[in-house]
């Protein structure tokens, strides 16, 4: 009994030897404890988000797709068939015209002049018109006059589409075209006394809208005798291409060049809604 008393006061006086730490003391080791704790805990999530970034988008050094890489690579609608409204307006031209004739096409000849073309085959170098994907014309007459006749062709337009690299080449076979047959003549069957007809081929004008234009001016005389600036006897195209798309555009007889160089501006911006590539 006497060593069970002589262990509770030993107890006691160790006991009473311990400092306890006062209660402000306890409180600001809590907030210490708190604060360690919330930190290795962000750092925690921290490093989980890094990892899931890392597998989601590849190492750091490796190159990502930024978006305009994306949208580079993303395919563009190829154009095929050409739309009613890529060709010449009512409204653009300056002239009263009748609805126009429209017709369309696959494997249509671009026949620029057929006077052009015998005399290619004449001097041996003809390989044939070139051949569109498809096509789209129309022809224009002029309104009605007051006793209701029609008073004539006003314009024409040929509108093709061609495969990428032949268009691109396209005005640099005319201009071969030209060299070759710049001034050639054939006589008229039948015709008596003999009479001779005479056919020249020039580039009046290139570059003027597109991606490419010419005018290319053909004067007809007979025996001869030279054709005057308002002589039928001349005629001028307006050829325009923009991207794979290529038009011919001709304006009947008493037109000027100028009148026809602002319609093939107009044809060229219309072209735009149809070309690959687009403008």
């Amino acid at each position: 009994m006497s060593e069970d008393l002589d262990l509770v006061e030993r107890m006691r006086r160790e006991l009473a030897a311990v400092r306890w730490a006062e209660p402000a003391q306890l409180r600001a080791r809590a907030r210490r404890r708190s604060r360690r704790t919330a930190l290795s805990v962000a750092a925690a999530v921290l490093l989980v988000a890094s990892a899931a970034g890392l597998a989601a988008t590849g190492s750091p050094g490796a190159q990502q797709p930024t978006r305009r890489n994306q949208v580079a690579a993303a395919p563009v609608a190829h154009r095929a068939e050409i739309p009613l409204d890529a060709l010449l307006q009512p409204g653009d031209l300056r002239q009263r015209t009748a609805p126009p004739l429209t017709g369309s096409g696959l494997a249509a000849p671009v026949a620029l002049d057929g006077a052009l073309g015998r005399c290619l085959r004449e001097r041996h170098n003809w390989t044939g018109w070139t051949v569109s994907r498809y096509s789209r014309s129309q022809s224009v007459q002029l309104a009605e006059s007051r006793n209701g006749a029609l008073t004539g062709l006003y314009l024409t337009q040929d509108l093709y589409r061609l495969r990428a690299e032949t268009a691109a080449g396209f005005l640099a076979d005319v201009d071969r075209w030209v060299r070759v047959c710049a001034d050639w003549s054939r006589p008229v069957e039948g015709a008596v006394p003999r009479a001779v007809m005479r056919y020249r081929w020039e580039v009046a004008a290139r570059g003027f809208t597109g991606d490419e234009a010419i005018l290319l001016r053909q004067t007809v005389s007979a025996s001869g005798g030279a054709a005057s600036p308002g002589d039928p006897g001349r005629v001028t195209d307006a050829v325009v291409r923009v991207g794979d798309l290529l038009t011919v555009v001709r304006l009947g007889p008493d037109s000027d060049e100028q009148e026809l160089r602002r319609l093939a501006g107009v044809a060229a911006s219309r072209m735009c809604v149809a070309a690959n590539p687009p403008c």
